[in-house]
């Protein structure tokens, strides 16, 4: 399954770059623990997963932690791909039969760019543990995002909490807007920190962000 989930993952890695042409992808410099791409401004990491059932991005403990030591601002580029049925359609491809095939039949549907720190706060909420019991990791959901842009109230415990206080989130120091149209092929949003991210932030606006 890692060898299918990684084609898919650099296929949505040459569909950001394609939208956000500026940025280069650090690891080709050789760089270690750094986020995916770079553009002189701000280090961009790119995950995606499949919209249909919103299994969403897989962020993994080591990428949460060995990201604070970078340089520079974080952000998260979380998108959802369309491309289902993967293991039928993918398994017994070569890696140049999945790049033609992916390249050919996936897009993404929606992104989001997010905070390093409002991922780490909805991953210590959401993370769950793998069954050998050796990774933790979390599937970061389109819903997470819904609910915290609305403020919404779900249960957790059997308690009606609403997400800002369940994720422990102060509305005010964030740059919240929904999914919209920026001219990239799909929809994006953004929940950034007001203070971290100015940066990312005035580069989304020069994109079209409002």
């Amino acid at each position: 399954m890692s060898v299918v989930t990684d084609a898919i993952g650099a296929r949505a890695e040459r569909i950001f770059v394609q939208c956000f042409p500026d940025f280069e992808y650090s690891n080709l410099k050789g760089e270690n623990g750094v986020p995916d791409f770079f553009n002189k401004r701000f280090w961009v990491e790119v995950k995606t997963g499949f919209d249909a059932n919103d299994t969403g991005p897989r962020i993994k403990k080591r990428q949460i932690h060995n990201f604070k030591n970078v340089n520079g601002p974080v952000v998260y580029f979380l998108s959802f791909h369309n491309f289902n049925d993967v293991m039928s359609r993918l398994v017994q491809c070569s890696q140049e039969e999945s790049d033609s095939l992916l390249d050919l039949h996936m897009n993404l549907s929606l992104a989001y760019f997010v905070n390093s720190g409002l991922v780490e706060k909805i991953w210590k909420k959401e993370r769950l543990v793998s069954k050998n019991g050796c990774v933790e990791y979390c599937g970061i959901r389109k819903r997470f995002f819904r609910s915290i842009l609305e403020n919404k109230i779900f249960k957790r415990n059997g308690k009606r909490i609403r997400a800002l206080d369940h994720y422990q989130i102060d509305s005010l120091d964030y740059f919240f807007r929904p999914l919209q149209d920026i001219g990239v092929g799909f929809p994006v949003g953004a929940l950034l920190d007001f203070n971290n991210d100015r940066v990312v932030i005035d580069y989304l606006k020069e994109k079209g962000l409002k």
